[in-house]
């Protein structure tokens, strides 16, 4: 089952992201040199849901995205949130909205740390210390076991060029509709040396990193035909420049590499 509770969809919602804003590069320091080790890695997740709100009718598209950085002990996540504006209406009063600017937050952490640093460029330079277990619970985790149950039927399965391979799934059960009719898998071979997985068990069965998945719900008397898909690739290090910057930040702040 997948969880897309009215908390969850909302929140969905506010990291709705139309396009990545590089703005705010200048107030860190246009003059920064950026370090980046050979061995660092950025891995870009893509979010994609069809969501049907069965009380009032209406079917809403969520696509939302999120790069997580590693460097030898420091992990670090990029995500982004919608920008606000300020209306006035004929009445002088004031009200904000939701802008079509997009902005980024970050938050980065070293292994075994309770603790992790917080970063709103949009409100200040300061850091914030926020806990690492609630901020992954949050913000960044995606429910591995909703990709593969071993009592899901293999229907398909077809090598694909480039050491990549195609499974569709279908469940052995469907209580509601809050469980797809089908889950499409796609596997990438040239992933495997990323520090990243959805499911370390279905990597593992197919020597292949599982980096794409396509839940599909197919269309009943009620609620629309919906996909949720999720998937990720890697990022060149070396243009990303808004995590790079916040990661040189945050290692002066914590100590060397």
């Amino acid at each position: 089952m997948i969880d897309m509770s009215p908390t969850k969809r909302k929140a969905g919602m506010i990291c709705m992201i139309i396009l990545a804003a590089f703005g705010f590069v200048s107030a860190i320091g246009k003059k920064s040199v950026i370090r980046s080790n050979s061995n660092d890695q950025i891995v870009k997740l893509y979010y994609r849901l069809d969501v049907y709100d069965a009380s009032t009718g209406r079917s809403m598209k969520i696509n939302d995205s999120l790069m997580k950085l590693t460097a030898g002990d420091l992990t670090g996540y990029q995500y982004y949130v919608p920008g606000e504006k300020v209306s006035v209406d004929e009445n002088g009063k004031r009200q904000r909205l939701l802008g079509e600017t997009v902005g980024s937050r970050f938050f980065f952490f070293r292994e075994k740390g309770l603790t992790g640093n917080f970063y709103d460029p949009a409100s200040g330079n300061k850091a914030r210390k926020l806990p690492v277990d609630s901020m992954l619970r949050t913000k960044f985790s995606v429910q591995g076991s909703m990709f593969y149950q071993e009592t899901n039927r293999l229907v398909s399965a077809t090598t694909l060029p480039e050491g990549r391979i195609f499974e569709k799934y279908v469940p052995a059960t469907r209580p509601d509709e809050t469980y797809p009719d089908s889950i499409c898998l796609w596997y990438d071979r040239s992933l495997n040396d990323l520090q990243y997985s959805f499911n370390t068990k279905l990597d593992s069965m197919r020597h292949a990193k599982m980096n794409k998945a396509l839940f599909i719900f197919n269309r009943t008397k009620n609620i629309p035909r919906r996909e949720f898909e999720f998937r990720f690739e890697r990022a060149a290090v070396d243009q990303q420049k808004e995590i790079q910057l916040i990661k040189e930040r945050f290692v002066k702040e914590s100590g060397n590499l």
